[in-house]
C-alpha cells in the first residue's frame, strides 16, 4: 500500500527538457531467481531493466547516483555529481575521514593527492593499522557512489553464470570497486566534510536521535 501511495503521489513530472519519478523497486523472488539479493549490487543488477529510462521514453541517464540507506548524512548531491563530471569519472565515492577503529567494519579508500583512488580494501579489520595517514586517519566509503551508466552496466550486466571478472557481483564494495580498479576504470573519490552517521545497529540510531 506504502508503494502504491509513493506511486500515485509522485507521479512522472517534467523538469525544462528532462523528466522526473519515484519509483520503489523492492526486493522480490522470481522463477529464475529464487533468492533474495545478495548484497548492494546484486540488488541493482536485477533491477537493471528497471533502471534503462529510455524504457520510459525519456533520454537515457549519463550517471546514477547510488545511496545507502544505512546511513544519515547532510550532503549536496550536485556537488558530488559536478566532482564525478569535472575528473571524468567513471565511479566517484563519496568519504570522509575516520579513526582506526571505526574504519575496522568500513570500505578503506586509497588514492592520491588529486582523489584518483588506487585501492580499496572492504572491512580490513586489523589490518587498518597498515593504511593510516600521518594523522592516523584513512578515507572511508559513506556508501553513497556516482557511476557512469556505461560503466554500472558493463559491470553488472552478466547474470550469476558469467561474473565480470570471475567473481559474482553481490556487494559494491567487495565486489563492484574492485572489479571497476582491476579493468583500469577511473576511480575517484569525493572527500564529505559534513554530518555522517551510520545507523546500521540500534545503538547507532538511538545516539543519532
Amino acid at each position: 500500500q506504502i508503494n502504491s501511495h509513493i506511486a500515485s503521489a509522485y507521479p512522472p513530472q517534467g523538469f525544462g527538457h528532462t523528466s522526473g519519478w519515484v519509483d520503489v523497486l523492492t526486493a522480490q523472488q522470481t522463477v529464475s531467481a529464487k533468492e533474495w539479493y545478495k548484497g548492494s549490487a546484486d540488488a541493482i543488477r536485477r533491477n537493471l531493466m528497471e533502471l534503462k529510462d529510455e524504457a520510459r521514453g525519456v533520454e537515457p541517464a549519463e550517471d546514477y547516483v547510488i545511496m545507502s540507506g544505512s546511513a544519515m548524512y547532510n550532503m549536496d548531491i550536485s556537488r558530488i555529481v559536478g566532482f564525478h563530471r569535472m575528473k571524468k569519472a567513471d565511479i566517484t565515492i563519496c568519504s570522509l575521514q575516520v579513526g582506526a577503529d571505526a574504519a575496522k567494519t568500513k570500505g578503506v579508500v586509497i588514492s592520491d593527492e588529486f582523489g584518483r583512488v588506487s585501492g580499496f580494501h572492504e572491512k580490513p579489520g586489523a589490518r587498518v593499522s597498515d593504511l593510516l595517514n600521518d594523522d592516523n586517519q584513512v578515507l572511508v566509503s559513506m556508501g553513497v557512489y556516482v557511476i557512469r551508466r556505461d560503466v554500472m552496466l558493463r559491470l553488472l550486466g552478466g547474470d550469476e553464470s558469467t561474473p565480470v571478472g570471475g567473481r559474482p557481483m553481490e556487494h559494491i564494495g567487495h565486489h563492484l570497486i574492485p572489479a571497476a580498479l582491476e579493468s583500469g576504470a577511473r576511480v575517484f573519490t569525493y572527500e564529505h566534510h559534513g554530518y555522517w552517521k551510520d545507523v546500521s545497529t540500534l545503538r547507532d540510531y538511538y545516539e543519532a536521535n
